[in-house]
């Protein structure tokens, strides 16, 4: 039986450990690892976590720790002239005091706390608003470097069935030698294309990666499309989803704060008394006593905490309401943004690259029959590279916008 188990062991042993592929990224990738792993993100999230911890501090029933005194010792009194005159014996007393917060000033510390608890967390909204953003346009950014790796692919492939046209017909002497070489250099020219692109492409890898916190070993690519199905929002709905971002939740969020923590301050304003009760024992006797204690308010705590504090609410009061007139500004932008470069795109593509794909197998059927020459199939090849590339600089730009107008209205996922 031993030996069995030892054979099984020794089989497993050898046996190829296997190796899990890192995967493509898509957008719906970048948003989870952006939300889970960012840097900016996790720092608010502690913000946010160290704001609960606090509240902690502010719900105690007492402002302060109530208070225990006492003692113990010998006591003589004096009845007469005489030393035998004098009464003596054990005395000891206690007291215990009490603070009394009036004024409501627990409700008040702890309604500060919370404000302060919900202004940090629309401050982490915010953060991952502007995360998504950065995040997202690097994304978009690498699925056009990789598209552009596969245009310069499509034109490699081109290139050499252009240079093996030319090679065939070279050899058959219906072609001088140089015009057969030009489309080598061609071929050559394609092949460094190609690897510049696909370099770019891995920068873009390097970028996105640095922004999720991630190594480029954890992931093989990205997956995605220029292309977005989602028809554009009417203009109206835009600029009214815009003012409950989380910008502007964060300026109401800390308006709030500032009038919650002015509350406090003027509850601190009032005096804490302090409930005594007194206890006594002295030969055989005992005495029994309650004592309200009330601080005179001569000097208020925290002379002016109230009045900054409000100050500092109108001035958020203020801001709140051009924070609010700038997002509908950055949604009508985007919006006409968006408009105009998806109007450019549907124009470059029907009157730009659909022709020239026609022209391209036009030309190549009239080379293959000895009806034109090389400079003009070379040329359409040209127009036809040049014109996807528009194109696909024309699509990263139009996702781009459309991207920030998601942000813009708080609509990004």
């Amino acid at each position: 039986m031993r030996a069995r188990l030892r054979a099984v062991a020794l089989i497993l042993l050898m046996a190829p450990i296997p190796v899990v592929a890192a995967a493509n990224l898509t957008f719906s990738d970048v948003v989870a690892r952006v939300r889970r792993r960012a840097p900016e993100v996790l720092a608010a999230e502690t913000a946010l976590q160290s704001e609960r911890a606090a509240r902690v501090g502010a719900t105690p029933l007492f402002g302060e720790n109530p208070s225990v005194e006492g003692g113990a010792g010998w006591m003589a009194e004096n009845q007469g002239t005489a030393w035998r005159d004098t009464r003596h014996g054990p005395t000891a007393w206690l007291q215990v005091s009490v603070p009394v917060e009036i004024a409501a000033q627990r409700w008040r510390r702890v309604a500060a706390a919370d404000a302060r608890i919900l202004a940090s967390a629309e401050a982490r909204d915010e953060t991952v608003r502007e995360a998504l953003l950065v995040a997202g346009m690097a994304f978009y950014r690498a699925v056009h470097a990789q598209q552009v790796v596969e245009l310069q692919k499509r034109v490699e492939q081109l290139a050499e069935r252009t240079r093996e046209l030319a090679m065939a017909r070279f050899r058959a002497g219906e072609l001088a030698e140089l015009e057969a070489r030009l489309t080598e250099m061609e071929s050559a020219s394609a092949s460094r294309d190609r690897y510049a692109a696909e370099a770019a492409y891995q920068h873009a890898l390097a970028e996105l990666a640095t922004l999720l916190g991630v190594s480029l070993d954890e992931m093989d690519g990205v997956e995605g499309t220029l292309r977005r199905r989602e028809p554009l929002p009417m203009l109206q709905q835009a600029t009214d989803r815009a003012v409950a971002r989380a910008d502007v939740r964060v300026a109401t969020a800390e308006r709030k704060v500032a009038l919650a923590e002015a509350n406090e301050a003027a509850g601190r304003a009032f005096p804490t008394p302090r409930l005594k009760g007194y206890y006594q024992y002295w030969h055989q006797e005992h005495a029994v006593m309650a004592v309200v204690e009330v601080p005179l308010p001569l000097f208020e705590h925290g002379q002016g905490d109230e009045a900054r504090a409000r100050a500092r609410a109108r001035g958020m009061l203020v801001e709140e309401d051009q924070r609010r007139e700038a997002a509908r500004a950055e949604v009508r932008t985007a919006h006409a943004l968006v408009t105009r470069l998806a109007g450019l795109r549907q124009q470059l593509e029907e009157r730009g690259q659909q022709p020239l794909e026609v022209l391209l197998s036009d030309v190549e059927t009239a080379y293959r029959s000895r009806q034109t020459d090389l400079n003009t199939l070379l040329n359409v090849l040209g127009h036809l590279l040049q014109a996807e590339r528009e194109l696909l600089d024309l699509q990263l730009q139009e996702t781009l916008a459309r991207l920030w107008l998601d942000a813009a209205m708080g609509a990004l996922p």
